[in-house]
């Protein structure tokens, strides 16, 4: 009953339990954005793990992938202004809202205005809208006679936020104190200090989008050999900075929908779950240079529109590991090992390699 003493339904009472629960998140998932990148990355990882945590809290943590709370356009300029030498808006411009935004940058879609001689893989777009406004101010600004000899390409533009850098050393440091306290009490078998110096590292190279610009540089040259299966975006060299990168604009689809589609597409569900398992081992037995941070929310699907196999598109590639190396050596040796092997054999392997990085037998 309410608070009246009237009967309240069972229909109403689930819609209230609902809204209840769906404000609860709403509520923890702002206090985890605000504690800043390094819980954002630990919730995008929880979100992966169902194997370890609830599905239901899974799911609510997944909205972490790509949700995160924007910065102001005004930023956006002020990061473009600073970033490079000249005016930026004479070459691209951005639209006012953003299309998606991480715990370390958000993106943009825009247009770029570039001659038709210059080489790219990304396709001319229809002058319309805003590439209309864009060729306008472009003959203000650059003295341009007219769109003769131009064309427009669709780019994505990611631009880091704003404290960034600073906000990742404060979670860092409480990280730190965490893993201290967690020897102090016994627990550094768990390996739990050097995952957090690794996890360090890696997040440290994220806030530099030259070090992703360089790492679709070198993911592209390993799949273009391959079939179109996997799309890498084009990165404009001229337009990167430690706080901005220019790339080209992918179409295509959260993976999500194809994956939880309960109605057909059968089909092109099991080729995206095939070209996916394909190109992670091809990235870790070939290449040894894997992208670190294959979530959801960071790979598309597309349907080429001449009826070509489904592609996936791979976005985000500020996390990478470097299998080069002792590293690739021991990882190929113990799969060979777990193939081939007895389990005394495997036990004694994983013992020999853990030595390597501070680890005993005892342990």
């Amino acid at each position: 009953a309410d608070s009246l003493g009237l009967p309240v339904c069972a229909a109403r009472r689930e819609r209230l339990q609902i809204t209840w629960v769906d404000r609860w998140w709403e509520v923890t998932l702002r206090k985890v954005q605000r504690s800043g990148p390094v819980f954002v990355k630990l919730g995008q990882w929880a979100a992966t793990r169902p194997d370890l945590i609830p599905e239901d809290i899974c799911h609510n943590l997944g909205r972490l992938h790509d949700a995160t709370e924007p910065h102001t356009l005004e930023h956006t300029h002020k990061v473009l202004r600073e970033a490079f030498r000249e005016p930026w808006f004479r070459t691209f411009l951005i639209e006012p809202e953003s299309i998606g935004s991480g715990c370390i940058a958000q993106v943009y879609r825009g247009r770029m205005f570039i001659p038709s001689s210059t080489s790219s893989s990304a396709k001319p777009t229809a002058t319309t809208g805003l590439v209309k406004l864009g060729t306008r101010l472009q003959r203000l600004c650059a003295g341009c006679s007219g769109s003769t000899g131009t064309q427009c390409i669709q780019v994505a533009v990611k631009v880091v936020h704003p404290q960034v850098r600073r906000a990742v050393q404060v979670d860092l440091k409480v990280l730190d104190h965490l893993a201290g306290f967690s020897s102090f009490v016994g627990m550094d078998r768990l390996g739990l200090p050097l995952m957090l110096q690794q996890f360090s590292a890696f997040l440290k190279a994220q806030t530099d989008l030259r070090t992703e610009a360089q790492n679709l540089r070198r993911l592209k040259q390993q799949f273009c050999s391959r079939d179109n299966s996997i799309v890498i975006p084009e990165v404009f060299d001229q337009w990167v900075s430690r706080d901005v990168l220019v790339m080209s604009f992918e179409e295509g689809e959260p993976l999500n929908t194809l994956l939880e589609d309960p109605k057909g597409m059968e089909v092109e569900r099991l080729e995206a779950w095939r070209i996916l398992v394909d190109s992670f081992w091809a990235m870790v037995f070939r290449h040894r240079f894997v992208h670190g941070d294959l979530h959801p929310g960071n790979i598309l699907w597309r349907q080429p529109p001449d009826g070509s196999p489904v592609q996936l598109v791979l976005l985000d590639c500020g996390l990478v590991i470097d299998l080069s190396g002792d590293a690739g050596e021991d990882l190929s040796m113990m799969v060979k090992a777990f193939l081939t092997k007895s389990e005394e054999e495997v036990a004694s392997l994983l013992i020999k390699l853990s030595e390597r990085v501070g680890g005993s037998a005892e342990d």
